[in-house]
């Protein structure tokens, strides 16, 4: 019985371990976001530089 409850209590860690290494990794993708993801704030088209030249 002792031996049932200690292997159901590791699993429960191993779990519990998984789903840290997970969020750590997903908290390492997604931290530095809005830095890389910033100059995406604004529509493309307010981002584009004009194309219009005036003939002479």
């Amino acid at each position: 019985m002792m031996q049932h409850l200690q292997s159901l209590f590791s699993r429960l860690a191993g779990i519990a371990t998984f789903e840290a290494d997970r969020l750590a990794r997903a908290h390492a993708i997604f931290a530095d976001a809005e830095r890389r993801f910033g100059e995406f704030d604004s529509p493309a088209y307010l981002r584009r530089k004009a194309k219009v030249s005036v003939p002479r």
